[in-house]
């Protein structure tokens, strides 16, 4: 561990001279630096000179084996996530305490005087030099604590007190410059930022409240009186102030906010505080939680993104047992049970296309496995369960591989760095998503393997169903499909830029916050799967590159208006602007009272927020579906209140192309129809075939159709490919001349083998 450490920070030496000024000579005679930071509350100072008060005894770890032969069998699917997964909290806490006690210390490990000032907290207080710096993130101190605590009989450094030091100088080190950022960017005072912000920022400084107070909470019996008593103090002054701040932030991140005034509240055993945290967690949810079953991420649905809000939520229900998230479970599994596609191979999709960030959908969502906190209490989850909890089988393979893995070094365990905005990085909070498993998860291990092993989702089983979600899903079962529409909200003016892989694809991709207008998001068969589903890519833009941008070592083609994977109409202007209904910001919707007939309506944006104007005319446009038993017929009418020439003007079908589907263009007599200049004209039928299965896509009248698209990848955990099926309509539109385009969708079974 030692020699990683050396290597890396010889490493990384240039970067942080670039970064912190660092300057490379030793502290000497000729050159002292004595002055230190004056703490500007009593509470700090008595957690610093707790801190400078411990020395290399009081730190000094013996290394111990883990006893892994004393794993308890009736929770062996618990305890595999000790040593297992994306974040295992006994490997974490363990590799933490192969570091020398002297990162610990305060001189030298903590405070550095002989290095430039560059945090702004410490500037503020008149400081010329010196740096504060964090031995480990303080998500790392969160499983040093945990492994203090654990009295499984495994563990061999439980009540070991200097495992708890170790964890609470992380702590309290970070509370202090926590309250001494948040003092420079919010009180106004001189030498602060100014003007001052409103508050803190809640999706950055909840979390640091949440791992601090978590500490705090799980340490209180291995520290001294005064320095719990100023861990109190601290906690309630940033509950109390995040409390009453207003909300920054992605929604998700948000969420950490309550969950650290609740644990402050346990801290200081303070009912009030924890009223206050009920109180904030409701207002966030009032505002974000959304009807349809989601927590909205940038105003909008993000299927992948969700998973990270419930999984916060389902820390928060550990500790609360609240009603009102139960509630709110109920409602997002069961949008989740119904927006899941299975495949042939055993795999399931969901459409992704209205999504704000990510590429996956409802199905695979992120930090899956939460659902062993509150399955019994939310059957609906267990389904979403299966691969996580299924990953291992028997007790004794759990033991075999904890025999092999659980003393190995993680080796994804951050270095000491300065502490600041860039450090900490509180973004890296998901090394606490296993411990919160852990810590939660229900004991009735019986009952819970009966529900996973039982779960199923309602496409599978049952062959007609209409459910509507608050206006914004529809999914329809017949007996030959099933099919999922998407009428809800879209960020219309979301085309400048505002996502995940704008900045990392030099700003020529990654353009838009998800799509949506209305329309058929994605089509099902029972034999075939996911012959047409609309995915994000996250790269999109509106001019396709026909050049790989480099990017954290991949390569990415970047799709244009073309080639997006969802249901749009879409065209050019004259001038080279893009038209779509993709950027509408809410269609209207209706369900026929018997269930059988969907109407999307709304009209063309006329501006983007890139774009500026980019039509004149109030172009409308109607979709109806109508949900046969063997067939799905839609029918979509356009209007215009101007005359309006455009250069392209198309309907877009996403079309799932995988490894194993081809289509087939048929003319009226039902004979193949080739590709001349980029057309394919007199188009009757377009034949899906996928598996020995066959899905026709049948025009009332001949179309034509535009081969000029490539094949979009839609890649997170699931990998979707797909082409967009660009039907040409008309380009001139005048008033009172509507233009109609009606096709039904029939699944059909082959009667020869698929061209695979």
């Amino acid at each position: 561990m030692k020699l990683r450490k050396i290597y890396m920070f010889q490493k990384s030496l240039p970067v942080l001279v670039a970064i912190f000024g660092v300057l490379t000579g030793r502290i000497n005679a000729e050159n002292p630096a004595t002055e230190e930071p004056k703490w500007t509350t009593e509470w700090e100072q008595v957690l610093v000179n707790w801190v400078k008060s411990l020395t290399p005894a009081d730190l000094a770890v013996e290394q111990k084996t883990f006893d892994f032969d004393k794993y308890d069998d009736a929770g062996f699917r618990r305890n595999r996530l000790f040593v297992q997964g994306w974040a295992p909290p006994a490997r974490i806490a363990n590799t933490a305490l192969m570091e020398p006690p002297a990162d610990y210390l305060w001189k030298g490990g903590i405070w550095r005087p002989d290095l430039a000032v560059n945090q702004q907290s410490l500037e503020s207080l008149g400081l010329q030099k010196g740096q504060i710096w964090l031995p480990e993130h303080p998500t790392v101190a969160c499983n040093v604590a945990w492994l203090y605590s654990c009295r499984e009989p495994w563990n061999p450094y439980a009540g070991d007190c200097a495992v708890a030091y170790r964890a609470a100088v992380i702590a309290a080190i970070n509370l202090v410059m926590y309250r001494e950022q948040i003092r420079y960017d919010c009180s106004g005072e001189p030498g602060c930022q100014n003007p001052p912000a409103s508050g803190p920022h809640t999706g950055v400084y909840g979390f640091g409240l949440f791992f601090n107070a978590y500490m705090a909470h799980v340490l209180s019996s291995a520290l001294p009186p005064d320095v719990n008593k100023a861990f109190a103090e601290g906690l309630k002054w940033q509950a109390e102030l995040q409390a009453k701040s207003k909300f920054v932030g992605p929604e998700n991140m948000m969420i950490a906010a309550p969950i650290g005034i609740y644990y402050a509240g346990l801290v200081n055993d303070d009912e009030e505080l924890k009223a206050k945290a009920d109180e904030v967690m409701t207002k966030l949810m009032n505002a974000d939680f959304k009807k349809a079953g989601y927590i909205r991420d940038g105003w909008i649905p993000d299927g992948s993104y969700n998973g990270i809000s419930i999984y916060l939520l389902a820390q928060y229900y550990g500790l609360t047992h609240s009603p009102r998230l139960k509630q709110i479970f109920e409602s997002v599994y069961r949008l989740k049970k119904y927006m899941t596609l299975p495949e042939p191979d055993g795999t399931t999709l969901s459409p992704s296309h209205f999504n704000s960030r990510t590429q996956d959908g409802f199905d695979r969502d992120q930090y899956n496995g939460r659902e062993v906190i509150f399955l019994s209490d939310v059957p609906d989850a267990a389904y979403f369960l299966k691969t996580y909890w299924l990953a291992q089988d028997t007790a004794d393979a759990v033991r075999k591989t904890a025999k092999e893995y659980g003393q190995r070094p993680f080796n994804r365990m951050p270095e000491p760095a300065p502490w600041g905005h860039s450090r900490p990085a509180e973004h890296k909070w998901d090394f606490f998503s296993d411990l919160s498993y852990v810590i939660f998860h229900e004991k009735d291990f019986a009952a819970m393997e009966k529900a996973v092993a039982e779960a199923t989702v309602p496409i599978a089983t049952l062959d007609r169903f209409t459910e509507n979600f608050a206006n914004e899903f529809y999914v329809v079962r017949r007996p030959a499909y099933g099919a999922i529409f998407y009428a809800g909200p879209s960020t219309p003016f979301s085309d400048d830029g505002a996502t995940n892989a704008h900045q990392m694809l030099s700003g020529e991709g990654g353009i838009f916050n998800g799509f949506g207008g209305g329309g058929l998001s994605a089509f099902w068969t029972p034999e075939a799967g996911s012959v047409l589903i609309g995915r994000l890519t996250g790269k999109e833009g509106y001019v396709r590159q026909n050049k790989f941008v480099e990017a954290e070592n991949h390569s990415y083609q970047i799709e244009g208006w073309r080639d997006w994977l969802t249901n749009q109409i879409v065209g050019e202007t004259q001038e080279g602007k893009i038209v779509s209904s993709s950027r509408v910001g809410l269609p209207s919707s209706k369900l026929s009272a018997d269930g059988n007939e969907l109407t999307i309506r709304s009209v063309l944006p006329r501006e983007t927020k890139k774009q500026g104007t980019v039509i004149d005319a109030r172009v409308s446009y109607v979709r109806t579906y109508h949900f046969g038993d063997t067939a799905l017929e839609a029918k979509l009418e356009i209007q215009t209140d101007k005359p309006i020439a455009l250069k392209s003007f198309y309907e877009a079908l996403p079309v799932r192309f995988a490894p194993d589907t081809t289509a087939s263009y048929l003319d009226t007599a039902g004979k193949p129809v080739t590709e001349a200049d980029g057309v394919i004209k007199d188009v009757k039928t377009v034949r899906l075939s996928r598996a020995g299965h066959e899905t026709d896509i049948a025009f009332s009248n001949p179309v034509s159709i535009s081969t000029d698209v490539i094949t979009a990848i839609s890649r997170q955990r699931t990998l979707v490919e797909g082409r967009s099926m660009l039907i040409v309509l008309p380009t001139s539109l005048s008033p009172g001349q509507p233009v109609t385009l009606q096709y039904t969708i029939t699944p059909r079974k082959s009667s020869k083998t698929a061209n695979l």
